[in-house]
């Protein structure tokens, strides 16, 4: 082995690890809410205990990514549950993706990201989402909210009653991540 072959690899051991910023994920919850002639109706899916990464400023290659069972959607009722898996064709479709394609910074409190939402065998970027960040029961949460239209991915809301009850095209999908304990932002090793 020759000298320069030597003192590169010593340098290379010696640089410092890359650190990315990130964000360790508890718990993770979306809710749907929407409206129909009736009135209003809410979908909800949580989990906890997941403990996901995810890093922010710079991404790495594979962005933070979840997949939700289309039958862990709780409406409050077996009709509504029944309804909303038929809306998004569960059967033929039953898992919903989410996932984070970019997430950088805007100020103090605040991430901005793109969103990618499959669902149905199709798929919609949501582009400069906002994640504002706050403290529940001395936990940090990221909460991002955005609208969603069932006409974009060709869906066609239940009627009922020979069109008597019917849904509205637009629902208001709200994220909630839940961090985990004095979770501020971090290093995190990047491979």
């Amino acid at each position: 082995m020759n000298i320069l072959s030597v003192i590169l690899l010593l340098i290379s051991l010696t640089e410092p690890a890359k650190t990315e910023s990130c964000l360790v994920i508890q718990k993770r919850s979306i809710t749907i809410n929407g409206d129909t002639s009736l009135g209003g109706f809410s979908c909800d899916y949580e989990v906890s205990g997941v403990n996901d990464t995810l890093f922010f400023d710079n991404l790495p290659s594979s962005p933070y990514s979840f997949t939700i069972p289309v039958e862990a959607f709780k409406c409050g009722n077996f009709l509504l549950n029944r309804d909303f898996r038929s809306t998004l064709k569960a059967d033929e479709y039953p898992r919903v993706t989410v996932q984070v394609q970019s997430l950088e910074e805007k100020g103090k409190g605040l991430l901005s990201g793109c969103i990618k939402l499959s669902l149905v065998g199709k798929y919609k970027t949501l582009d400069d989402v906002e994640f504002c960040q706050s403290f529940v029961n001395d936990r940090q949460v990221l909460t991002a909210d955005f609208v969603f239209y069932a006409s974009e991915f060709k869906l066609s809301p239940p009627q009922k009653l020979g069109g008597l009850v019917t849904t509205s095209d637009k629902m208001n999908i709200s994220v909630s991540l839940v961090l985990n304990h004095s979770n501020q932002k971090s290093p995190c090793s990047s491979d």
